[in-house]
């Protein structure tokens, strides 16, 4: 059976731009692979057909803020810097942030994903350099 987790956090308090809390993210310890950037192109309407290109993270900064600017959701795959696990951030405003725990998911107890680590890597170094995360739900489905 496979698994599914997420969750969701608000980081309105820090900055309404999404692209800002990428680079939050970015500042973190989480980053891109190689070089290419995965990400959710402009106009996409909606149907998840994510892009891998060499572009600079200007670039791909200046994408995610037009997506925000026409009201389409953003998406971006991140990367843990000192390990292979990955996310898909996904977000049309920055109250409502979904992290897709999605690329080698970190477990223990057997198939339980490990919310702790991820919480300790991603909302706990949020808040360190003054990123407030105001609420944060996680969901787990089996099937």
């Amino acid at each position: 059976m496979a698994r599914e987790a997420s969750f969701t956090i608000d980081c309105s308090l820090y900055s309404s731009s999404i692209a800002e809390v990428i680079s939050a993210f970015n500042k973190i310890g989480w980053g891109y692979s190689d070089n290419v950037r995965e990400y959710l192109p402009l106009h996409d309407d909606d149907m998840f057909e994510w892009q891998a290109e060499a572009l600079s993270i200007e670039e791909l900064l200046s994408i995610i803020t037009n997506k925000q600017e026409c009201g389409e959701l953003c998406g971006v795959a991140l990367y843990h810097q000192d390990s292979d696990k990955g996310i898909h951030l996904l977000a049309s405003n920055t109250k409502e942030i979904m992290v897709n725990i999605i690329i080698n998911r970190k477990t223990i107890c057997g198939d339980f994903t490990d919310i702790s680590w991820y919480i300790e890597n991603i909302v706990a170094k949020l808040e360190d350099i003054g990123c407030p995360v105001q609420s944060l739900d996680y969901n787990e489905h089996i099937g």
